[in-house]
């Protein structure tokens, strides 16, 4: 596997680059500008958010050079979040003055700078993760929301959710997808729709972040990490210092806390505090660039 680049950015276009999570190279952006995500497709990065009514799109292929770009879309309706299918990347957005009755905007570019004018879909709530198989897109989200695409633009929403079963990041693996939240809560399904019953951990532990790290899912809480192969059956192990925000790949975990602390850990149980940047970090991401 060739060797991940760790990106963190976040407030007044604040952003930094890691090959080894430890080395940092912090870039000082626009005031004003806000990143919101990281997405990564194709051997190319985009760091993205808003400034205003525009959307604001930072798009790199080395992470070192970086191209800026920005779309009137209207204030309140940036993108929230953005993910890679087929050969397109894509952002969701929407009106964020009334988020029960939020109309998610769809946006679509083929090479990061150019994108195209939004796209209302169905529904009123907005998407916050998403995860593929390649085949289908199954994204969490506000109030309990959980849906299902295999075309970025006809999403299928599972029925019956509960508020109190939202689920904060969602990861794929060994067929299956799991979602993770609140006090340890997890959930899993294979086609979207169909979800199991929530398992809950202890009070507190709420997990942030989830990955499948090629051997089983690893879920990063606030007091424990959760281990699983199949997303059935976990092992909870306590852990020290994990971060509110967290990456993952090649076999090592990259971790945010405000407002710049950043800590590393190679099993998700032990972290260290490697550096102190000088942003403040809203997001952070992982992958392979050119």
């Amino acid at each position: 596997m060739a060797k991940p680049t760790f990106i963190v950015a976040g407030l007044n276009g604040f952003f930094a680059t890691s090959k080894d999570g430890k080395r940092w190279k912090e870039t000082t952006g626009k005031e004003g500008d806000t990143y919101k995500y990281i997405v990564f497709g194709n051997k190319q990065c985009i760091i993205g958010g808003s400034r205003g009514g525009h959307a604001i799109f930072n798009s790199s292929k080395n992470g070192s050079k970086w191209e800026r770009a920005s779309k009137d879309v209207g204030y309140g309706k940036s993108p929230k979040m953005a993910f890679y299918h087929g050969s397109k990347f894509f952002t969701v957005g929407g009106d964020s003055t009334n988020i029960a009755q939020t109309k998610p905007l769809l946006c679509e570019s083929s090479d990061g700078l150019k994108w195209s004018d939004p796209k209302t879909l169905s529904g009123k709530k907005m998407f916050k993760r998403c995860a593929t198989n390649g085949k289908i897109i199954v994204t969490v989200g506000d109030y309990g929301l959980k849906t299902v695409a295999s075309t970025p633009y006809e999403w299928k929403e599972a029925k019956d959710t509960k508020v109190s079963e939202t689920l904060v990041d969602i990861a794929y693996g060994n067929g299956v997808f799991v979602g993770c939240g609140l006090h340890g809560m997890r959930m899993s399904t294979k086609d979207g729709l169909s979800w199991s019953k929530p398992e809950v951990g202890e009070e507190g532990e709420h997990i942030n972040s989830i990955f499948f790290d090629g051997k089983q899912f690893v879920g990063v809480g606030l007091g424990a990490t959760y281990f699983s192969q199949n997303g059935k059956s976990w092992k909870r192990v306590p852990n020290n210092d994990a971060p509110y925000l967290v990456t993952y790949s090649n076999g090592l975990y990259v971790g945010a806390k405000w407002k710049g602390k950043i800590f590393t850990s190679r099993d998700a149980i032990r972290w260290e505090q490697v550096d102190n940047l000088k942003g403040a970090i809203t997001t952070v991401g992982a992958g392979e660039l050119s």
